[in-house]
């Protein structure tokens, strides 16, 4: 609750549907819950099987764009990691730490703390 919960939290709970706004992405609870350790081993289970999860979610340029839930699995060999455990927001562009693999479909997974190093990318959609 620290970091997004202005998004995330409708006062003390947790937002379980998406807006108009958000996504709410569905999350496998057998990897990602509150009794993990915040670890890379942790992370990256939980993110590889919250990505498995959201197999039926396109638009969003996250299935369309990568093949898997960690690693450089986006087009271009662009970074990915999907949201999971105690980092629960998609970050999309990538940081400078990524360097050549920081493009324009790089997305990671983020605590929703404010970060310099960090890129964004923004979204146009045409409405029809």
């Amino acid at each position: 609750m620290t970091y997004g919960s202005s998004v995330a939290y409708n006062q003390d709970v947790l937002k379980e549907t998406s807006t108009k706004y958000t996504m709410v992405y569905p999350y496998d609870s057998s990897v990602d819950n509150s009794t993990k350790t915040d670890n890379e081993e942790n992370l990256n289970a939980a993110s590889n099987a919250n990505y498995a999860k959201n197999t039926k979610i396109y638009g969003d340029a996250i299935r369309e764009t990568s093949t898997d839930g960690t690693g450089t699995s986006s087009w271009q060999d662009n970074y990915s990691t999907f949201a999971g455990l105690y980092y629960p927001f998609v970050v999309r562009g990538g940081s400078l730490w990524y360097g050549s693999h920081a493009g324009r479909f790089s997305f990671v997974r983020s605590s929703g703390n404010n970060v310099f190093a960090d890129g964004f990318r923004p979204v146009v959609v045409p409405v029809s």
